[in-house]
């Protein structure tokens, strides 16, 4: 009956090992897949299946490197301060442009973050998540042409 039994359980972990193998090279062919298609295409199928989320998570990242890069700034963001007269910008009027331009990007972000939490997380106060999502898109959108380094 000894015998019986650990042939038994030397057969079935044998088979729980060749399962194993198997899920590995599976998961091993799958992920090769993905990192062709985002080679092949600039995105993979677990992106178009899930676009909002894929964004979500993208565009902060990208807004963040952004900032912290410190581009050159858009002439947006220096509405109303004035030129010297050699026609440049002052080292102050651009120090209020950057913090413009910071406080734009902080507040896409924001709002990208808020959308996280509203569609992704247990949020107790939607509507403010809401009025920051929309407040960060729609400063997304008036900036859009701005976001270049």
């Amino acid at each position: 009956m000894d015998e019986i039994y650990w042939e038994n359980l030397l057969h079935k972990k044998h088979n729980r090992f060749k399962i194993k193998i198997f899920e590995f090279i599976s998961e091993l062919i799958y992920k090769l897949k993905l990192f062709y298609q985002r080679n092949t295409k600039g995105y993979d199928d677990n992106q178009v299946g899930d676009i909002d989320f894929y964004l979500m998570k993208l565009i902060p990242k990208l807004l963040i490197e952004l900032k912290n890069k410190k581009p050159g700034l858009s002439t947006e963001f220096f509405d109303g301060l004035e030129m010297n007269e050699f026609s440049f910008y002052s080292e102050e009027n651009e120090a209020i442009a950057r913090e413009r331009f910071e406080l734009t990007i902080d507040k896409i972000v924001d709002g990208f973050k808020a959308y996280e939490k509203m569609n992704y997380e247990l949020d107790d106060n939607r509507e403010e998540s809401k009025k920051k999502f929309d407040e960060g898109f729609e400063l997304f959108h008036r900036y859009f042409n701005t976001l270049n380094n």
